[in-house]
């Protein structure tokens, strides 16, 4: 320290002991905790974020780790989370934007995903553990603007993503067809548990107080189609655990249905201009056009709360069997689209079609 910053240590060492106090304790004190300080680095910050925060709270966990474990921890990782400023972060989402541009061409998505996550670490550790006084992620930090999520697929697409699951095959292969007949989200299918399926009922109950489970925290029940339950039977069940897709794991761990599948099943289906929300998106699309079925009974069947004041305050209907028709007739839709018959003589579905 200079000789203005010394003098002024030393008064507050000699005010110190004026007043009884040693001031060997005070430097005890602050050595403390300067040591503490120093020991929460990013590494051990990013995993109890994910342990307090993120499992809790996000059903996205999984590809937050993933995030944090491939391009915050390697770089970051030893370093003291007070030490990162936002220059730090500006070449830190350089470089991401720079691999994923060579890798993908779209390189501000997975720079615009990094931020995003870096962001509610930080605002974790400044709100909630009073780690930092401050966020050194800008307000205006995203690279690009992204578009929407909507896609349409050609038949010839959605048979060849079904005829990839073929060739990954396994419990990989099984909860791509899954996603794809049921329309479900990705962490509800991944989280799929033999003790929610009652194959005499032909019944899938969701439980909604379940992390990753229900977005709108409610219960939800999803009809297996003759297809479905033929996917879901053709899996093998493992020993002493409950989830149907494993992870292959020790343990009863769901399989991660993130990126790494996704880039394996993309290269095994020869395009990749889409992402798992688009398989959502495939369901959704075909049940309006050309199955005719209303906007209701999709929302009802993917698990989104209606819209209308009537049918989320009064209406007490489960709508069981016309969500059950309308599973059954994507799934005889995609079979045809899959084998390549009949297409074309698809007859929309009497009683459930929009006005």
């Amino acid at each position: 320290m200079d000789l203005a910053d010394a003098r002024k240590k030393a008064g507050e060492v000699i005010d110190l002991a004026k007043q009884g106090h040693d001031p060997r304790n005070t430097l005890k004190l602050e050595q403390a905790e300067n040591q503490k300080r120093s020991e929460m680095t990013i590494a051990v910050v990013a995993k109890d974020f994910i342990k307090r925060y993120a499992k809790k709270r996000k059903r996205s966990w999984r590809e937050d780790q993933r995030i944090l474990d491939v391009y915050v921890t390697p770089t970051w990782g030893r370093r003291p989370i007070d030490t990162i400023t936002r220059a730090d972060v500006v070449r830190l989402l350089d470089d991401v934007e720079e691999a994923a541009q060579k890798k993908t061409g779209k390189g501000f998505y997975m720079a615009n995903r990094v931020l995003a996550c870096v962001r509610k670490m930080f605002n974790w550790a400044m709100d909630e553990r009073a780690l930092i006084e401050s966020n050194p992620v800008g307000r205006n930090m995203a690279r690009g603007t992204e578009g929407t999520r909507k896609k349409k697929f050609e038949d010839a697409q959605i048979k060849a993503i079904w005829k990839a699951a073929d060739k990954v095959g396994g419990f990989k292969g099984a909860a791509v067809k899954m996603l794809l007949l049921t329309g479900q989200r990705v962490s509800v299918v991944a989280g799929m548990r033999h003790s929610e399926v009652d194959v005499k009922a032909k019944l899938w109950r969701i439980r909604g107080d379940e992390v990753d489970r229900s977005k709108n925290k409610l219960d939800h029940v999803v009809p297996l189609s003759e297809q479905a339950l033929a996917v879901y039977q053709s899996v093998p069940k493992v020993e002493e655990q409950d989830h149907v897709f494993s992870s292959g794991t020790k343990g009863d761990l769901p399989l991660a249905i993130g990126s790494k599948l996704n880039d394996e099943i993309r290269k095994a289906a020869n395009f990749e201009d889409w992402t798992w929300q688009n398989l959502r998106s495939i369901v959704a699309t075909k049940m309006k056009r050309p199955l005719g079925i209303t906007s209701e009974i999709i929302d009802r069947v993917q698990g989104r709360l209606p819209q209308s004041v009537l049918a989320r305050n009064y209406d007490a209907n489960d709508y069981l069997e016309d969500k059950r028709a309308a599973l059954q007739a994507w799934a005889n839709l995609l079979d045809q689209v899959v084998s390549d018959r009949g297409r074309g003589n698809v007859v929309p579905m009497k009683g459930v079609a929009d006005g």
